[in-house]
């Protein structure tokens, strides 16, 4: 088995001091034996030997060969998401590659397409509107592109992204938000503010209310997202409410508690096909920011059936009763659910199918994104 093209181009670039011509030599041949191999290796080792010489002409062959850069952009070697990672990542040892990237779409002997996959790895203005105009389709290829953006280094791509995968309900939409919070970065949490402002979602009003106090952009775009989510709030609540019927709710052990209700309409009609990103889960008055979900299809109700589970701190003292929240655009609902088991509840597998992904959303203010993230 070959030597791993980063393990390579590790050895050769701290070679390269001791011997300049031979290891340029050899350089170069790795670069023309396989470009794409050749520039994800580029990005995964030379960060950490920037500061060479090695580091400096491996920079300058790759930015300046026209064939690895016409690799770059074709869509048929690397995502969109992966030319920007790469990009970026060896834009900021050497801005002559993003230059040079740039540059591709000017060569007259371009194809459209491949100018505009150029234009698009280094105009991030571009890349978010792209994404934009994606929001109300509904199509593997517009997930996939959600799912690769969703962590675009740039702050404004990156949101339009998760605003994509909220749409789609995917609880992926819900933790991004919050992660881009938590960020250190200004703009990211300005702008995870008006992404959550975009979904018209009350479950971010808690969250939005400890950023208005923020100064700047943040503060401003939560402020801003606060006034329409509240008056959606109300306009939400005004109307007569879902009715929630326990079945089951049940502490497994001390590590996992399990919820069976059903859901109908004010008039009986059972309120089925909800997402499991649609409800929101409070134990002990703090956020179940990670739970699974699924609708059974069958049982003993004339609504509509919902499974939630998720797991607890078995430390901590069990609560008496979770709360469950839920805000739609076609309904609403606000319930205890007591932590009371009244019985057996019999299934019928053949009955059941998903309500969704896994709902799994962020932390709460006191917890690491890291620790909850999928």
């Amino acid at each position: 088995m070959g030597e791993h093209p980063a393990a390579r181009l590790g050895g050769l670039l701290r070679a390269f001091a001791e011997d300049p011509i031979r290891t340029a030599k050899s350089l170069r041949e790795m670069v023309l034996q396989d470009e794409a191999a050749a520039l994800r290796a580029a990005v995964a080792v030379l960060d950490d030997e920037r500061g060479g010489r090695g580091a400096r002409y491996v920079l300058g062959l790759v930015a300046n060969h026209g064939t690895i850069l016409r690799t770059l952009v074709d869509p048929r070697r690397y995502s969109l998401a992966e030319a920007v990672r790469m990009a970026n990542a060896l834009s900021k040892i050497d801005n002559r590659f993003l230059n040079s990237l740039a540059s591709v779409s000017a060569w007259p002997d371009a194809p459209p397409e491949v100018r505009e996959r150029a234009m698009l790895i280094t105009d991030s203005r571009q890349r978010a509107d792209r994404v934009e105009t994606m929001w109300e389709r509904d199509t593997p290829t517009t997930q996939q592109v959600f799912e690769q953006l969703s962590m675009d280094p740039h702050h404004r791509v990156r949101a339009n992204a998760l605003v994509g995968l909220y749409r789609r309900g995917d609880p992926r939409g819900i933790a991004g938000f919050f992660e881009m919070s938590e960020s250190t970065d200004a703009m990211y949490r300005a702008a995870a503010a008006w992404g959550m402002k975009v979904t018209g979602d009350p479950r971010f009003i808690s969250l939005l209310e400890r950023m208005a106090a923020e100064p700047g952009r943040p503060g401003l775009n939560a402020r801003k997202a606060l006034e329409e989510l509240r008056t959606t709030l109300e306009e939400m609540t005004a109307r007569e409410p879902w009715r929630v019927e326990p079945i089951l709710t049940s502490q497994e052990g001390r590590t996992h508690v399990r919820l069976v209700f059903s859901l109908a309409g004010p008039e009986g009609k059972p309120v089925a096909g909800l997402p499991a990103t649609s409800f929101v889960l409070t134990d002990r008055g703090q956020p179940v920011w990670r739970f699974s979900g699924r609708e059974v299809k069958e049982g003993p109700t004339t609504g509509a059936l919902y499974e939630l589970r998720f797991p607890r701190d078995p430390s901590r003292d069990a609560a008496e009763a979770i709360g469950l929240r839920i805000y739609r655009s076609e309904g609403w609902a606000e319930a205890e659910l007591p932590l009371v088991d009244p019985g057996p509840f019999e299934e019928k597998p053949s009955a059941e199918t998903s309500a969704g992904p896994a709902a799994e959303a962020p932390p709460a203010a006191s917890e690491s994104p890291a620790k909850s993230a999928a």
